[in-house]
């Protein structure tokens, strides 16, 4: 079921780079070359000079999107293995105190906890989903 999902996203990211690359060739002919207009007048179809209003606006857009992409490709990762089962970790030993009869510090707990749920849950709707979808 991973290897169909895996195989999946390639596609689509394949796709979508595609996608992306066409519409970059466009956009860059396009504020090299001005926009399409119909000269009704003669009939012709002619380019004229983007506005500064457009190119502004393109500018900015791109800027920001390059600053998103940088903050995501310098972030620390936090999904190593060693961040699991340190993880894991902690949460076995908060479950040990439980059964020892200690006092849990719930404050301490929460925050694994919170990590965890939303992924098993997660995981608990993919299985349910595909199990349905063989059926």
């Amino acid at each position: 079921m991973r290897q169909l999902r895996e195989e999946d996203g390639l596609k689509q990211d394949k796709k979508l780079s595609s996608i992306v690359e066409k519409t970059l060739e466009k956009l860059e002919d396009r504020v090299e070359n001005g926009d399409y207009i119909l000269n009704s007048k003669f009939g012709t179809i002619e380019r004229i000079p983007l506005k500064a209003r457009d190119i502004h606006r393109i500018a900015s857009d791109f800027m920001d999107k390059r600053e998103e992409i940088k903050k995501l490709f310098d972030a620390p990762k936090q999904d190593t293995n060693e961040g699991v089962n340190g993880r894991l970790l902690k949460l076995a030993e908060e479950f040990a105190s439980l059964i020892h009869g200690s006092q849990v510090d719930i404050s301490k707990l929460a925050p694994v906890l919170s990590q965890f749920i939303p992924r098993m849950m997660e995981q608990m709707n993919n299985v349910e989903l595909f199990s349905k979808s063989t059926i």
